[in-house]
Parts: C-alpha cells; structure tokens; sequence
C-alpha cells in the first residue's frame, strides 16, 4: 500500500476550483482536478465564510478564551494523569495488604 502524500494548494489554486464548482458541481469539479470532494467542499464552506475569499492560514484565529482554555487543559492533562496513577498505586497496594492478612489470619472471604 503506498502511502499518499498530502497536496499544497495556493490560495488562487483553491479559489480557481471553488468557481469551477460553481459551474461543473463539486464532484466533476473534484475528479477533474483530482482532489477529495470533502476537500473541495471545505473550500467553498471557507469562502462561503465571511468576507468570502479563502485565506492562506490553514486554521482558524483562536480567541483569548479559546487559548486560555486550551493552556488549562495542557496544564491539567498531567495533573490527572499523576492522580490516576496514585490511586492505581493505592488500590495494589490495599490488594496487597489484604491477601497478606487472608494469609497470615487463614481468613478467607
């Protein structure tokens, strides 16, 4: 299987195929230039999008609030993972202690 490498298009390149697809449909307009439909379809949602002109930045502006929140989330990602940890540690540890007073009381549940 052969890996498939990802397309650059220039922003006039993407602005020539979403008018093309105003004329010939998005999925003749996809097959003639050889381009995922889905890719197609997001250039046209792109320029349907505000002033209408594709811009060259492939993601969206992010807000204060929106970084913020990604900057919490980053800083908690750690946090619960060290949580997890210790109460993984402490429920081996309980099993441990059980077993070995099952043992040396000869109890069993």
């Amino acid at each position: 299987m052969e890996r498939q490498v990802r397309g650059q298009y220039t922003v006039d390149d993407k602005a020539q195929a979403v008018s093309l697809a105003g004329t010939l449909g998005a999925t003749k307009t996809a097959c003639k230039l050889g381009i995922s439909v889905k890719t197609l379809e997001n250039w046209i949602l792109i320029s349907r999008d505000g002033a209408g002109s594709i811009k060259d930045g492939k993601r969206r502006p992010v807000s204060d609030l929106d970084a913020e929140l990604s900057q919490l989330r980053a800083e908690i990602r750690p946090l619960r993972m060290e949580r997890d940890y210790i109460k993984n540690v402490r429920c081996q540890v309980s099993n441990a202690v059980k077993q070995r007073c099952e043992r040396s009381c000869g109890a069993t549940r």
